[in-house]
């Protein structure tokens, strides 16, 4: 028997730089099953970038699809420019009653 080498994949967090643990594996041959072990594993992914689940997630605006940003929770998944333009909207409401 000789031994043999093979490339492996993983999926590191681009935020923080930790690996993904895949229960009993370190690494995949394939990377498809390295991206879909991460997803198992409540990571998130947003074109290309991947967070681990200590990370805050990658996360899509629900109003008009542009990324969220990392603290899209605390606007109920809205990006920085919907979320103003909810408040205005509350706000010239509430000034109207």
């Amino acid at each position: 028997m000789s031994l043999q080498s093979k490339p492996y994949y993983w999926v590191r967090c681009d935020n923080c730089g930790e690996d993904c643990e895949y229960d009993d594996f370190s690494a995949f041959a394939d990377p498809g099953m390295a991206f879909d072990g991460a997803v198992s594993a409540d990571w998130t992914e947003h074109d290309g970038r991947h967070h681990c689940p200590d990370c805050p997630p990658l996360t899509r605006c629900e109003d008009c699809g542009a990324e969220a940003g990392e603290c899209a929770a605390d606007r109920d998944d809205r990006c920085p420019a919907c979320w103003a333009k909810l408040e205005a909207e509350a706000e010239a409401e509430a000034a109207a009653s």
